[in-house]
């Protein structure tokens, strides 16, 4: 007897499924993890003794995207068979993972405040990408060398098996910040958290921060109704307070949280917010590594909200923050949300090049 768990997916992207089954390898859970054309079917043993643990624990690793849908789960004397679309290796351009952001954050790991952390399955590695074949020899990472501890770990973590990318604190790319009179290297983990902990700081002051971002320079500032914020994007960085701040439908709260982080038009809620941006704002969550460690540095600096503005490397700022390594560029995705239909207005991100 088997225990089918289908997921609908409304994308011929594989990085859910591909997660999936690399957390299935690490828990050495025996299950086959197929993507058909519109799900992601998940087949087990009816007996293994496993297999609630591992369902439960798939909470914690499964991140939300904007193209999951519903699921379910039967049961079947034989094993069923489906027919997998082809899976070809791409550079994704999407948020970390669970796993990697809590990487990320975690004080005892090598790629703590390390803002290119992420995986086989998530982050913004086409920013890095020059040209096929998708190999560290064709993106701007070729100028890096693995470390040993990283050469070892792409042998051994099935969530980096063979990653183009794979680097740390120790082998990657370091990143600065320069004011008018000094310039800091982040060289090591405090370094790295410093520098985010200074540019929060500024930023609740009063500062504007340019920053180079994987997705490109954005100038970071605090809103206030002297200014005139148009051309800005709300960058909500307390997810707890998206609810206060903001008329959101079930749909649209989950567009913002999921792994390909979309801008979003949203109707605004708070007074405070309403006499910034009147009665809607284009909204963003966090979407990559160094947007998201400013984050929640703003958010310790006593703020739960920004506004940052897409600009050029000699825009005006109180500080900047940089790193010496080229990226390519993509657009940003922006969706509209109505009910139960999502559909792309416009970018590149999420939906190219699949």
């Amino acid at each position: 007897m088997y225990f089918i768990f289908e997921l609908d997916i409304e994308s011929s992207h594989t990085y859910l499924s591909g997660l999936i089954q690399a957390h299935a390898k690490n828990r050495e859970m025996q299950v086959d993890v197929v993507q058909s054309a519109h799900h992601i079917h998940l087949v087990f043993n009816k007996d293994d003794e496993s297999l609630e643990e591992f369902l439960v624990s798939l909470e914690s690793v499964l991140p939300a995207s904007l193209f999951l849908g519903k699921a379910r789960h039967y049961f079947s004397d034989k094993k069923p068979t489906f027919t997998r679309i082809s899976q070809s290796k791409l550079p994704l351009n999407i948020a970390p993972c669970p796993s990697c952001q809590k990487e990320m954050f975690d004080v005892s790991s090598k790629r703590y405040y390390y803002p290119f952390t992420a995986c086989n399955h998530c982050g913004s590695q086409h920013p890095f990408f020059s040209k096929y074949p998708y190999t560290r020899a064709n993106t701007s990472m070729k100028f890096f060398s693995p470390c040993q501890e990283c050469s070892q770990e792409s042998k051994t973590n099935f969530m980096r098996i063979d990653y183009p990318l794979i680097s740390c604190i120790e082998c990657g790319i370091g990143i600065r910040m320069v004011d008018k009179e000094n310039e800091h290297m982040a060289l090591n983990k405090g370094d790295y958290r410093k520098l985010f902990e200074v540019s929060g700081r500024a930023i609740a002051s009063g500062k504007k921060v340019l920053m180079k971002t994987l997705h490109g320079y954005r100038l970071f500032y605090k809103p206030t109704s002297q200014m005139h914020l148009a051309n800005t994007k709300l960058l909500m960085a307390d997810a707890n307070s998206l609810n206060e701040h903001l008329m959101l439908v079930s749909q649209e709260f989950n567009a913002l949280m999921s792994i390909e982080r979309p801008l979003l038009r949203v109707a605004t809620r708070s007074d405070e917010l309403k006499e910034l941006f009147g009665s809607s704002a284009l909204v963003k969550y966090p979407d990559e590594g160094m947007t998201m460690l400013l984050a929640r540095e703003i958010i310790n600096a006593g703020l739960q909200y920004i506004v940052y503005e897409e600009c050029e490397a000699d825009t005006e700022a109180d500080y900047l923050v940089d790193f010496d390594i080229p990226l390519n560029h993509q657009k940003d995705t922006k969706i509209f949300i109505n009910q139960d239909t999502k559909l792309f207005v416009s970018g590149e991100r999420i939906v190219y090049p699949k």
